[in-house]
C-alpha cells in the first residue's frame, strides 16, 4: 500500500512538471504591454528606486507593482513566472479537493489557465493583468490549502504562517480581489461557526490577515499622499444607464465561462436527481441550467447587439435563480451552505464591478476562480460520496494519456498564436519607426502555419524588452498595422 502511494506521488510530480512545461511552450512569446514599458523607462533597476516607485504609483497594489517592475527588467523570465503561477494554483486546487486522483491534474490545470478565449488573451497573454488578477489566486489557494491541512499535518505554526502571509499578500494586487478575500474569509469563519459551533484558530487568522492586507492597500496611497493619482482610473459611476450597461457587459463576459457552468450544472443536477424524487419545478430548473449552456455556445457571437445582450443578462439571472433554488434544496447542509456561499461571493465579485467606469475581462478572473472552486467542491463531494472512480470501469491511464495529448496540442496551438501576436507587435513598431503601414498578411501571407513566424520573432527578439517599444503609451497601436 505504501509503495502504491509513493507511485501515485511520483505520477503527480511528473504530471505537474508536464503541465509546467506545456504552459512554458504556450506562453514563451508574450510581448510587453504599456505598464511594462512605463516601468522599464521610469526608474533604475535598484532596490530603492523600485520600492519608491511601487509605493508612489498611487494604487496601493504594492506586490502587483513590484512583480511587474521586476519582470519589466528581467523580461526574459516572465513566461517562467506565468507557468509557475498557474502550476501552483493547479497544485493547490488539486490538493484542496482531491487526493490520489492524478488523472484530474491536467483537466484542473486547463480550467485554471483557460476560462475562455477572451479571458485567456486578456489575462495570460497580458503580463500586468496576469500579475494583478491571476497571481493573487495562487496566494488565496495556498491559504485555503493551509486551512485545510491545519490540523492534519501536525505543523500548525507553519500553516498559520502560510495562511497569514499568503492572505496579506493576496490583498495587495487589485481592489476587487481584496474585497472578495475579506468576504471569503468572513464567510469561511461564519460557516465554521454554523457547522461546528466554535471558532477555529486558523479561520480567525485568515479573516484577521485579510483585514490587515486590505488596510495596507488602503493606507499606502494615503500615507504616500498619492490617493488622487489614479482617481480617473478608479472612478465610479452611479448613473442608472451606466450601471445597466456595465451589468450587461459583465454578463457578456461571464457568459463565456461556458465550460465551468456546464460542470456546475451537471454536478447540481446529479446531486438533485440522486438525492430525491423530482417535481416539475426541479425539472424546470435543471432544464433552464442546460438551456443556458446551449445559449452560451450558440449565441455568444451576437452579444454586440443590444437586444441579445439584454437576453443574455436575463438568461444569466434566471440561471442564477434556478441553480440557487436547487442548491437550497440539497439535504446535506455542508454542501448546501458551502455552495450557496460561493455563489453569493461570485455574484458579489461581479456586482462590485458594475459601478466602475472601466471594465475588462481581466477583472472577472476572481469571479471565475470562485466558480472554479465551486465546481471542484461539487465534483469532490460527488466522488467521495458515490465512489464514482471505483464504479466506472475505465482505464485511468488512458484518460491521463488522452489528457496529455490534448494539452500538448493546446499548448502548441497557443504557442503559434502567441508568436503571431508578437510578430504583430513587431510590425507595429517597425511601421512607426519606418513610416510604413505593412500588415501581418503582407509580410507572412494569409495562409496557415509558416516557419517564418518563428524565425522573424527570433530575429526581432530585442522587442521583448519593454523599453525598446515605440508604441507605448501610444493609443491605438493596432492602427499602425493598417
Amino acid at each position: 500500500m505504501k509503495k502504491q502511494g509513493l507511485k501515485k506521488q511520483w505520477i503527480e510530480v511528473f504530471l505537474f512538471a508536464f503541465v509546467f512545461v506545456c504552459i512554458l511552450v504556450a506562453t514563451c512569446s508574450i510581448f510587453p504591454k504599456a505598464d511594462e514599458h512605463i516601468f522599464s523607462v521610469s526608474m533604475n533597476f535598484d532596490f530603492a528606486s523600485i520600492m519608491s516607485y511601487a509605493l508612489n504609483y498611487g494604487n496601493g497594489r504594492l506586490i502587483g507593482n513590484l512583480i511587474c517592475i521586476f519582470f519589466s527588467f528581467l523580461y526574459q523570465y516572465k513566461f517562467i513566472f506565468v507557468s509557475l503561477t498557474v502550476t501552483v494554483i493547479s497544485i493547490c486546487v488539486y490538493k484542496l479537493f482531491f487526493k490520489d486522483k492524478p488523472s484530474l491534474i491536467i483537466p484542473i490545470t486547463f480550467l485554471v489557465i483557460f476560462p475562455a478565449e477572451s479571458m485567456y488573451n486578456s489575462l495570460i497573454l497580458d503580463f500586468p493583468s496576469f500579475t494583478n488578477y491571476v497571481v493573487p489566486a495562487a496566494f488565496i489557494s495556498a491559504a485555503l490549502l493551509a486551512i485545510k491541512n491545519y490540523k492534519s499535518t501536525g505543523r500548525k505554526v507553519f500553516n498559520i504562517l502560510i495562511i497569514s502571509i499568503s492572505t496579506i499578500l493576496s490583498c495587495l494586487f487589485s481592489e476587487n480581489t481584496t474585497v472578495i478575500v475579506v468576504l471569503l474569509s468572513l464567510s469561511i469563519l461564519i460557516l465554521g461557526w454554523i457547522q461546528n459551533k466554535k471558532i477555529s484558530v486558523e479561520k480567525v487568522f485568515f479573516f484577521v490577515s485579510s483585514l490587515i492586507g486590505s488596510m495596507v492597500m488602503i493606507l499606502i496611497p494615503v500615507c504616500t499622499g498619492t490617493s488622487e493619482k489614479l482617481s480617473s482610473y478608479h472612478a465610479v459611476t452611479f448613473s442608472i444607464s451606466d450601471i445597466f450597461g456595465n451589468t450587461m457587459l459583465s454578463t457578456d463576459i461571464i457568459n463565456d465561462f461556458v465550460l465551468i457552468f456546464f460542470i456546475i450544472s451537471f454536478c447540481i443536477s446529479y446531486i438533485t436527481i440522486k438525492s430525491r424524487k423530482l417535481n416539475s419545478l426541479d425539472w424546470t430548473c435543471i432544464s433552464v441550467m442546460f438551456l443556458y449552456i446551449v445559449y452560451s455556445l450558440l449565441f455568444s457571437d451576437f452579444e454586440v447587439l443590444a437586444y441579445s445582450r439584454f437576453i443574455t443578462l436575463m438568461f444569466t439571472v434566471i440561471y442564477l435563480f434556478a441553480a440557487s433554488y436547487l442548491i437550497f434544496k440539497i439535504s446535506d447542509k455542508r454542501i448546501r451552505y458551502g455552495s450557496i456561499s460561493l455563489v453569493i461571493l461570485a455574484v458579489l465579485s461581479a456586482a462590485e464591478m458594475v459601478v466602475i467606469n472601466i471594465l475588462f475581462h481581466r477583472t472577472f478572473y476572481i469571479t471565475y476562480y470562485l466558480l472554479l472552486i465551486l465546481a471542484m467542491f461539487l465534483i469532490s463531494e460527488i466522488m467521495s460520496n458515490d465512489n464514482i472512480v471505483s464504479d466506472v470501469k475505465m482505464s485511468k491511464r488512458a484518460i491521463t494519456v488522452t489528457a496529455m495529448c490534448f494539452f500538448i496540442i493546446f499548448s502548441s496551438l497557443q504557442c503559434v498564436s502567441t508568436f503571431k501576436k508578437f510578430d504583430d507587435y513587431v510590425i507595429a513598431n517597425e511601421n512607426i519607426k519606418n513610416s510604413t503601414s505593412q500588415t501581418f498578411e503582407e509580410k507572412f501571407g494569409s495562409g496557415g502555419f509558416s516557419i517564418e513566424i518563428f524565425t522573424d520573432a527570433i530575429e526581432n527578439k530585442a522587442y521583448y524588452d519593454p523599453s525598446e517599444s515605440v508604441l507605448w503609451p501610444r493609443d491605438g497601436w493596432l492602427e499602425c498595422l493598417k
